[in-house]
């Protein structure tokens, strides 16, 4: 289960949990936010693509949150690139609780 909360960080709980952890948050870098139109919506593509590529469902996430945060970034929803999804993604932070 994934609840995103905007600039707040992310709660994950995986119903399998990963190296005996299972709640998981996931905070995004501080931005100055453009446009947040889309931005739950890139968060959910992020992690789908993440997931079809094979990755590890914590790794997805961030890869979602990357491009939510990546959104934000921009007047014109959606307009992104792997690069720069990657790159926001390096900067979300992920903590066990």
């Amino acid at each position: 289960m994934l609840i995103s909360r905007g600039a707040r960080p992310a709660l994950l709980r995986l119903a399998q949990p990963h190296d005996g952890q299972s709640v998981y948050t996931l905070e995004p870098p501080a931005i100055d936010v453009v446009n947040p139109i889309g931005c739950g919506d890139c968060l959910a593509a992020g992690v789908a693509t993440a997931i079809a590529a094979g990755q590890p469902l914590v790794a997805a996430v961030r890869y979602g949150m990357g491009a939510a945060v990546e959104n934000a970034l921009h007047l014109l929803p959606a307009i992104l690139t792997p690069e720069h999804v990657a790159q926001q993604a390096a900067r979300v932070r992920v903590a066990a609780l």
